[in-house]
């Protein structure tokens, strides 16, 4: 301090500053028994950093840190003890008072349905609450209509919808309860059938049965049986085929069964009436052409084999047995071939068979002979297929230059390769044309050489051929020199 004549003075004033209280600010949430509740700590005050410790009767029973979980096991009021410790080594502990409340009491129940006078089964369990746990049951109109404990049977004489109510209480004297509907139905009745109705069959085919259940306990399940049959059981459809391989009456049994407690259980009698199949000849017939064989051939089915096969048709031969006949038809046009197949019952069965029988196609079947330039050649025709009788023509470039007949005689003047043209035509018009190749040589050369009468000493020889101009020559050899001239015209001595 200082006056107005600067005189002044100096005081030190010692000051103690302490630190803010330490405030743990802890609180748990809200607490069921058998459920995590959580507790949290946000200290204020004192020196941080701050050391957090929790303990409780809970599981686990301690913790560390600003959060600690723990799970109280039953309903009541619980300590949770927070210790918040500063770097100074200062403390303060905070009580924090839990109330834990019981679980609500959660229940699993059910019934069964059942036919009239049939039992009712039911059993509930129940979750939550306080142990222990009681159960108590109210069934209106049921036989007993009251019944104590975690199982209730009970049952009822009418059908219909019926309701039974079952109330859980626990240690503390609350309460929950759930209602079960049950549906009462008529007895459990069984009604099948085959084949449409009509309880029938036939060898080797497929019969199907179907059936259906009324009543009872649904769901249904249903079990057939069928001895002599394949297969000879099913379970678990409502539909079911069998085939049986030999005619007769067989039993086809169907069951159903609900889930009623006891299981009731409903079945029914089926006399199915199988009888053969018909007789199916499956005849058939190949391609046919006229004046060549054709086969037939049946795979008969059905009826009772062995079987007796026979055949008839206005082809060579008329009839036939087995499963195989070939006959031939001598001219084009339909015609029919009977079938008869007689099974080991003589039952039988006729199938008439249309067969298409074509025209054999024209073959000329034209030939030439050897030609030579200047002679007649002659050629043939021989045709088959057809229709007869055959028109027959011929062309070519010789002389004459057309004929008819099988047989035609013409003469070619020079050599060389020439043609004749050979036209088929059947009754029905249908015709065909053949074109030969003829070679035509030319004529050989003839010498027509020959001697006079000889003489010791001499001799005179000569020969003649003709050229293209008819002309001759003429060749003389000197005794000497076998020397020879040709001369035209000219005769040598």
């Amino acid at each position: 301090m200082t006056d107005a004549n600067r005189k002044f003075t100096v005081q030190t004033i010692s000051l103690t500053v302490t630190g803010q209280p330490i405030v743990d600010n802890g609180s748990c949430g809200a607490a069921t028994a058998g459920k995590p509740v959580t507790c949290n700590a946000a200290p204020t005050g004192g020196t941080a950093p701050y050391t957090i410790t929790w303990r409780s009767t809970g599981t686990p029973a301690t913790g560390t840190g600003t959060s600690y979980t723990t799970t109280f096991a039953t309903k009541g009021t619980f300590s949770v003890t927070l210790n918040v410790t500063d770097v100074n080594a200062k403390f303060t502990v905070q009580t924090i008072t839990v109330g834990v409340t019981a679980q609500p009491i959660v229940i699993t129940a059910s019934c069964n349905n059942a036919a009239v006078n049939s039992p009712v089964n039911c059993n509930a369990s129940a979750t939550g609450g306080t142990s222990p746990i009681t159960f108590a049951w109210s069934a209106p109109g049921g036989t007993p209509s009251s019944g104590t404990g975690p199982t209730f049977t009970t049952s009822y004489s009418t059908t219909g919808t019926k309701s039974i109510n079952v109330t859980a209480t626990d240690g503390n004297n609350v309460h929950a309860s759930k209602i079960i509907t049950v549906i009462i139905g008529a007895g459990l009745q069984i009604s099948a059938s085959c084949a449409g109705g009509s309880n029938t069959g036939t060898v080797g085919k497929p019969v199907a049965c179907s059936a259906s259940a009324t009543g009872g306990t649904p769901p249904y399940t249903f079990s057939w049986s069928a001895p002599g049959g394949s297969p000879a059981s099913a379970g678990n459809v409502t539909s079911f085929t069998v085939t049986y391989s030999a005619k007769g009456t067989f039993n086809i049994n169907a069951t159903v069964t609900d889930k009623a407690t006891p299981t009731g259980k409903s079945s029914v009698l089926i006399p199915v009436t199988i009888t053969g199949q018909p007789i199916v000849d499956n005849g058939s017939c190949g391609a046919a052409t006229a004046g060549k064989p054709v086969t037939c051939t049946a795979s008969p089915t059905g009826g009772t084999a062995p079987y007796t096969i026979a055949w008839r048709s206005t082809g060579t031969p008329a009839t036939g047995t087995g499963t195989s006949y070939t006959t031939t038809f001598a001219t084009k046009g339909t015609f029919s071939v009977t079938l008869n197949v007689t099974d080991a019952n003589r039952k039988f069965t006729v199938q008439t068979i249309s067969v298409a029988v074509a025209g054999q196609p024209i073959v000329d079947n034209g030939s030439c002979g050897a030609a030579t330039a200047g002679k007649p050649v002659t050629c043939t025709a021989a045709p088959t297929g057809g229709t007869i009788p055959y028109t027959i023509t011929w062309a070519s470039t010789g002389s004459p230059a057309t004929g008819s007949g099988t047989s035609y005689t013409t003469t070619f003047a020079t050599k060389g390769t020439f043609t004749v043209t050979l036209n088929v035509t059947d009754a029905n018009r249908k015709f065909t044309v053949q074109t030969i190749t003829v070679a035509v040589a030319a004529q050989p050369i003839v010498d027509n050489g020959g001697c006079g009468a000889a003489t010791a000493g001499k001799y005179r020889c000569s020969y003649r051929w003709y050229d293209s101009l008819h002309d001759y020559v003429e060749k003389h050899w000197h005794p000497g020199y076998r020397l020879w001239r040709q001369l035209h015209h000219d005769v040598c001595n």
